[in-house]
């Protein structure tokens, strides 16, 4: 009985070495994140609390977490936390900062800023027009790719700063007033506000973490792009619903090596921050019958090895990644699967921790 028992016992730790050898193999290639909202948490450097909507209590945010319309987030001190916004875009938040996501759809982005400093780096803003960011009852729109500073005092100061891009706000007169590179708009606690310019080459320890941050995703896109090209094929776990890789001009990518999802750009480009972004020159996309075929992702989504199922050219519409029905999201099986659920113009930041420090221009 012991000897049988033994025998089981190596029978079911040999499948479930296999498994997990099939696991790990599965993890090393990461997959795609395929989603219609925003607001997913990317990395936590200390600690962050989360409170929902319809929550009494905040509890411990964890890296992967989905934030829901109403959700609010805390960031403690000395801590940072980056969200991923629409493909491209992320929201990085300094210590003792409390920001509101008001919307997370990718076509309505709306974050309320209620205190500490929040940093966006905006890419690929032509697939969703705008983010809207508010702060002391001002909203900001920012309306063009580039890198935006937006900070709140606890005396009921605020500011926004435009490092590089565009974006919009309501001037005194009514009309809306466009903030280009190097423009400030510093709010009083009483809500006046005074436009002026700023030195775009200040940085603080928030505008290090999060030049840090875009080289380690740059890092962690050279290593998928390798990954996806060396297991591409028509069975591959790479695939994109069809029409949603063009729709926002790329998606997410998984890498478990680097513990957060990278862009994928469906063209080359170069961060705000220096380091460059490489999109794969073709992808498999899934129709919404199942079947798969090769796109050209630098060529007007062209089809260039015909259609494995008889399937028509994509028509724009796309189902959920897996399965499913539309207006959801999914996570890779490889990947950890996140819950659903003072006046200004001083320092710019006010968490002192050491982030990565490397040397960056923001020109």
């Amino acid at each position: 009985m012991r000897d049988e028992a033994w025998r089981t016992t190596r029978g079911t730790g040999f499948v479930l070495g296999v498994l997990m050898l099939f696991g790990l193999s599965q993890l090393a290639l990461g997959q795609p994140y395929i989603s219609t909202r925003g607001g997913l948490v990317n990395t936590i450097s200390g600690r962050a609390d989360v409170h929902g909507a319809r929550d009494l209590r905040w509890e411990k945010a964890r890296q992967l977490l989905q934030l829901h319309d109403g959700d609010e987030l805390r960031v403690a001190e000395n801590s940072y936390v980056e969200l991923l916004l629409n493909p491209g875009s992320y929201a990085r938040l300094g210590g003792d900062s409390l920001v509101r996501m008001n919307n997370t759809g990718l076509m309505s982005l709306d974050l309320n800023l209620r205190r500490g400093s929040m940093e966006i780096e905006a890419t690929n803003l032509k697939s969703v027009k705008r983010i809207r960011v508010s702060l002391n009852n001002r909203d900001f729109y920012i309306v063009k790719d580039g890198i935006y500073r937006f900070d709140v005092d606890p005396s009921g100061a605020s500011g926004a700063r435009v490092f590089k891009g565009e974006m919009q706000t309501m001037a005194s007169n009514g009309h809306m007033k466009n903030l280009k590179k190097s423009a400030e708009a510093d709010i009083e606690a009483n809500g006046t506000v005074a436009f002026t310019k700023f030195d775009t080459h200040m940085m603080d320890s928030l505008s290090e973490w999060s030049a840090g941050r875009a080289n380690q995703l740059a890092r962690a896109n050279a290593r998928a792009m390798r990954s996806y090209m060396n297991n591409f094929s028509m069975y591959s776990p790479y695939y994109w619903p069809a029409g949603y890789f063009g729709m926002w001009g790329g998606g997410w990518f998984y890498d478990p090596f680097f513990g957060g999802y990278t862009f994928f750009p469906g063209y080359w480009f170069n961060s705000f921050y220096g380091p460059n972004f490489f999109g794969p020159p073709v992808i498999i996309v899934q129709q919404p019958n199942g079947t798969r075929r090769v796109e050209s992702t630098n060529r007007g989504h062209e089809t260039l090895f015909g259609n494995s199922g008889g399937g028509s050219k994509d028509s724009g519409g796309w189902s959920s990644f897996g399965g499913g029905g539309h207006g959801g999201e999914s996570h890779p099986s490889s990947a950890p699967a996140p819950s659903m659920g003072g006046s200004f113009g001083g320092s710019m930041g006010r968490s002192e921790s050491a982030g990565p420090r490397e040397s960056v221009s923001r020109e």
